[in-house]
């Protein structure tokens, strides 16, 4: 159905229209024209009758939560890899760290290098694990 309407005497007339009859202009619905204020109400009536019943509003709402609660959970699982990997980068530079600082390892070219890729991986793990 599609809206239409039509003004007569300063007043104006709203229908809904079968689509197909006013496309093509042929009598393709047995009822080609429906005042909007009545089909307004039988769908609003239905609405409130049905959906807007308090025990259906109940289970919507239910509903809606749980999916809402499943989608929280997904979310929080996505961080884990991310906070997992940032974590391992981490303990792996504080390892190097140490190994330096007690003068067991000198800074050489590969560690310089090995260094650098821990750091820009830790960086980009920190900011996709940050909600």
């Amino acid at each position: 159905m599609t809206r239409t309407g039509t003004q007569r005497h300063g007043r104006r007339y709203s229908y809904y229209t079968c689509s197909g009859a006013h496309a093509t202009g042929l009598p393709d619905c047995r009822d080609r024209h429906v005042k909007m204020e009545m089909l307004d109400s039988m769908v609003l009536g239905a609405v409130r009758d049905k959906l807007l019943e308090p025990t259906m509003l109940v289970r919507t709402l239910e509903e809606l939560s749980a999916r809402q609660n499943e989608k929280s959970g997904e979310a929080k699982e996505r961080l884990v890899i991310p906070q997992t990997v940032a974590a391992e980068a981490k303990a792996k530079l504080d390892r190097l760290y140490s190994l330096i600082e007690t003068g067991v390892q000198v800074v050489d070219d590969v560690l310089r290098d090995r260094l650098a890729t821990r750091r820009n991986e830790r960086l980009r793990q920190s900011i996709e694990a940050k909600p």
